[in-house]
């Protein structure tokens, strides 16, 4: 085996592995950001989606046109909301459609 020189030592310098490490807890603490964001916004809304759900079957129940079209226009827009949410999961996971 021939030994190595010096000059083409195949070690990364401490700094490189430093590089390495300060941008390893970077990506850690982005990923767990965007996954604490990612919470928050379900949870604003999944209570949504429930009360939606609730003034459906209320309005199912009672056959009320009017209610209907309301609750309807309702769900379109939570509708829309979940379909920019999701996008934005699948854009910030790198996922595509």
């Amino acid at each position: 085996m021939v030994p190595m020189s010096t000059d083409t030592n195949p070690d990364p310098t401490p700094s490189a592995w430093d590089d390495v490490r300060r941008l390893a807890d970077e990506v850690r603490l982005k990923l767990h950001l965007a996954g604490m964001e990612a919470k928050d916004r379900w949870g604003k809304l999944e209570p949504q989606i429930l009360e939606l759900e609730q003034k459906v079957k209320t309005g199912v129940k009672d056959g009320s046109g009017k209610a209907a079209d309301v609750v309807g226009e309702q769900v379109e827009a939570v509708a829309a909301g979940l379909r920019q949410f999701a996008d934005e999961l699948r854009q910030a996971l790198g996922s595509k459609k």
